[in-house]
């Protein structure tokens, strides 16, 4: 299992029960006293999730928190989708290779 994979799926479950609670971020960021910016990293995976968070997380979300955490399927479309994020535009490739073409200038 890849760890990365297990935060994004966490991070998916979370978005997903949020909305389904009608809440913003903002709202269960104050519930939980974190900020907004953080809450939005643990929903994307980049941001890892202390217990204690995840306790008040799903107290928030009127939920155990057992319902929070992935399942093995979800661990699996976490990593496609994991793989997919991280390829590089070939937007920027073309920007690269125009820069380096010029000498770096």
């Amino acid at each position: 299992m890849d760890h990365d994979d297990l935060h994004v799926a966490l991070g998916r479950k979370i978005r997903e029960k949020r909305q389904a609670n009608g809440l913003t971020q903002t709202e269960l960021a104050d519930a939980i006293s974190i900020s907004r910016t953080s809450l939005t990293n643990v929903e994307l995976g980049r941001q890892r999730l202390l217990v204690d968070q995840l306790y008040k997380m799903a107290e928030a979300l009127n939920a155990r928190p057992q319902e929070l955490l992935p399942q093995p399927s979800d661990l699996v479309s976490a990593s496609k989708e994991r793989k997919s994020d991280d390829a590089i535009p070939d937007s920027v490739h073309r920007f690269a290779e125009r820069v380096r073409s010029r000498g770096g200038k």
